[in-house]
This record gives structure tokens, C-alpha cells and sequence, in this order.
């Protein structure tokens, strides 16, 4: 286990891959760096300022006004400060008190990143013990005035009281993942580690403290958010006032779903009825959030009218029901009428050139 001290062999290796090549960090620097000599480092006479967008430049204007939505805020947590290296033009780390147990190897290679991210997480989150961020500020907000040293960022929905998970791999290895939700869409976030100053990536895109070249104390960091489609539910209810009792009421319904101009479900759903009443459809989690639905009663059997809109539209709304209603009543005219459903499933070969066809009524849903 690693204790707070002095590493000045770790000073020399302390490579920013994760920061530069990932990318985590930019390169760019905010603001002139005027006629100053930043080719030697100083941690007094310099402060680190630090700016954390959720996402790169080249963003879709759609998706950002939608991570706008999801109410995001950064903490920051302070993990180790850094200390100049005597007579060399680095600094190493001196971990806080907080992260004492953190396994903060004295050669940290590019993939170290991700895994001790992880484990500073796991420290900084503990709901039996938590450690207290020394900053929380929202995307895009310049964070100035800080000491140089490694830092860990956690983004989340600010408004979400639990926005933490564990996530395990098919290997059954845990990590963990912070989360913001717009009215369609969660966003995870990894746990990430940013340390400042930091130096100019070279041309192969990597970089340590001892490469040649200014040091940068004003960073950009850049989130990587995954998107998920938050999903709603649909019920679709019939209303049969009157039976005619000599075979049976046949109802057929297509659910068209559109999002962003594209059909993101679509599917044929039927009811039966025996007697007169009120049955329901209810397709539970599987159309995504703000897409518009339209239902259209596509056949009543000829024997029933409808006293409703044939085709009517809703909303999807994330985690509830949407309802559209229909009614429907005798005709007195009574005409045959009855409901097959088809599945064509394709094997690749077979009399009916690889398709392999089957037939059943329709089935009441209850």
C-alpha cells in the first residue's frame, strides 16, 4: 500500500496518455501564454485553471442541447498534490491524506489510467464514507486558482440523488459509472483523472512530465458520455359498447413510432372480443422516449363501427404509460369477419424458397 511521500522516480514517468491520446484533455491552451518562460515548471508562481466540457468540438447541435437537459454537473476531487522535483523540470505526486490507499504505481503507464480512475472513484464514493469535492462546476465553467497535482472528475446529473452504478463485465469485473438523464436519453460517464500542469502531446500523440516543451497550467478536459434511449410504454385500450353475439369481434390496430424523422418501432397488435366491455394492449418499455406514435384501427370486422378517431397520435414519455383509446358499437349489420395471425420465419431452405410459413388466430390480450 502507498503512503503520502516523496516518489522522485516516479517524477520522470509520469505519462499523460489518458489526458492526450484518449482523448481526456486537450492540448489547447486558453488565453496567451505571453513572453513568459513556461518551458520550466512552477508550482508557486503558477496556478492551474481547469475547464471540463461534456463533449469534443464537431458535436451535433441536437445532441448537445439534449446533454444540456440532462442538468450535468462536474465534481472534482482533489487526489494527490504535485511537488517539484529537485533539480529536474518535473514534479511527482504526494497523495492526499483521503487517498493514502490508492495504488499509485511509481511508473504509470498509459493504460494505468482507466484502472486507477477506477479505484479513486470507488474511494471518493463511498456512501459509508465519502470524500468531499473541492469543486463542483458545470460543463464549460473555467475552474481557476488550483494547485498543480491529480485530480478526479466525476460528472452527474446534478439533481439525481443516486446517480452512481456498478457495472460488471463478462469477465465479472466491476466498475463503476456515474449518470444524467434528459427527458429521453441517460448518459453514463467513466470516472476520469486529469492532472495538472501538463505538457504539449508529441507528434505519436503521448506525453510525460519530462518531455520537452511549455508547460500548459490552463487544460480543457472532454468528457466521453455513452447515450442510451430512455423507453416508455403504450396502452392501447378498445371499448366495445354493444356484442353481437354470433362470432366474435375482431380488432386490428398498426402502432407506427417516430423519432428524429426515422421509425424507431412498428409493429400489429389485435384484440378479441365475446362479450361487450373494455380490453387493453399495453406494449411496456419498448418505444423509446418523445417519439410520436400513431395508432390506426386497421379492421373491426365489418360487424362494429367506430364511434372514435381511427388513427390517433401520442407522445412516449419516459418510465409511464401513454393512452390511446378507441371505441367501438354494433352496426346492426352483421357481416363475417375473422383475424389470422401470419409469422414468416426465414431458414434458407424449403419449398417456399428458404421461407417457412405458420398461421393462428388471433389470440386475446389481456
Amino acid at each position: 500500500m502507498k503512503k503520502k511521500g516523496i516518489y522522485p522516480a516516479a517524477a520522470l514517468l509520469l505519462a499523460f496518455g489518458l489526458c492526450l491520446t484518449s482523448p481526456v484533455v486537450s492540448g489547447a491552451v486558453e488565453g496567451a501564454r505571453g513572453t513568459e518562460d513556461r518551458t520550466q515548471i512552477d508550482l508557486e508562481k503558477n496556478k492551474c485553471s481547469l475547464t471540463v466540457e461534456v463533449v469534443q468540438p464537431g458535436a451535433t447541435q441536437e445532441w448537445l442541447e439534449d446533454l444540456q437537459k440532462a442538468d450535468i454537473v462536474v465534481d472534482l476531487y482533489q487526489v494527490a498534490t504535485a511537488g517539484k522535483t529537485p533539480g529536474v523540470n518535473t514534479y511527482f505526486y504526494k497523495q492526499e491524506k483521503f487517498y493514502e490507499g490508492l495504488s499509485l504505481p511509481d511508473e504509470i503507464a498509459e493504460s494505468d489510467w482507466g484502472s486507477l480512475a477506477q479505484e479513486a472513484a470507488f474511494m471518493a464514493l463511498d456512501p459509508e464514507n465519502p470524500d468531499t469535492a473541492v469543486k463542483t462546476v458545470k460543463p464549460g465553467e473555467k475552474l481557476g486558482e488550483l494547485s498543480g497535482g491529480l485530480y478526479l472528475m466525476v460528472a452527474r446529473g446534478q439533481a439525481l440523488e443516486d446517480y452512481t452504478m456498478v457495472q460488471k463485465d463478462d469477465a465479472g469485473e466491476e466498475s463503476l459509472v456515474t449518470w444524467a438523464r434528459s427527458s429521453q436519453n441517460i448518459y453514463t460517464f467513466n470516472p476520469q483523472l486529469v492532472s495538472l500542469p501538463m505538457k504539449d502531446p508529441t507528434a505519436d500523440g503521448g506525453a510525460n512530465t519530462a518531455d520537452p516543451g511549455d508547460w500548459i497550467y490552463d487544460v480543457t478536459a472532454y468528457l466521453k458520455p455513452m447515450q442510451e434511449n430512455r423507453y416508455g410504454s403504450l396502452e392501447i385500450v378498445k371499448t366495445l359498447r354493444t356484442y353481437e353475439t354470433r362470432e366474435p369481434g375482431i380488432f386490428v390496430f398498426q402502432i407506427e413510432a417516430v423519432l428524429g424523422g426515422e421509425t424507431v418501432y412498428s409493429d400489429v397488435e389485435s384484440l378479441i372480443f365475446t362479450e361487450a366491455g373494455q380490453q387493453s394492449i399495453r406494449i411496456e418499455n419498448k418505444i423509446p422516449a418523445g417519439a410520436r406514435v400513431t395508432v390506426t384501427e386497421i379492421y373491426e370486422g365489418g360487424t362494429y363501427e367506430l364511434e372514435s378517431a381511427k388513427e390517433q397520435t401520442v407522445q412516449i414519455a419516459a418510465e409511464d404509460f401513454v393512452r390511446a383509446e378507441f371505441i367501438n358499437d354494433y352496426t346492426e349489420e352483421r357481416k363475417g369477419g375473422h383475424g389470422i395471425i401470419n409469422q414468416f420465419d426465414y431458414t434458407g431452405s424449403g419449398k417456399y424458397d428458404g421461407w417457412d410459413w405458420k398461421s393462428d388466430p388471433a389470440q386475446k390480450v389481456e
